[in-house]
């Protein structure tokens, strides 16, 4: 896993390497519900802001 993300060429394949569940969960059960709703731009933000509270609540919460 290390290898293939620090080993990659651009941001993009970096985050898909790093955390792949992660990166799953938050394409498909959060970005793509919303982007039927809402613009690329907002659905970028509020996935981040996602990811934030989830690393928060893993690692900071207990």
């Amino acid at each position: 896993m290390f290898s293939r993300a620090f080993g990659s060429s651009d941001f993009t394949r970096f985050w898909r390497h790093w955390n792949p569940f992660v990166g799953y969960f938050l394409a498909y059960f959060c970005f793509a519900p919303l982007r039927r709703f809402a613009s690329r731009p907002l659905c970028l933000i509020v996935t981040f802001a996602l990811n934030g509270f989830l690393h928060d609540l893993v690692f900071v919460w207990p």
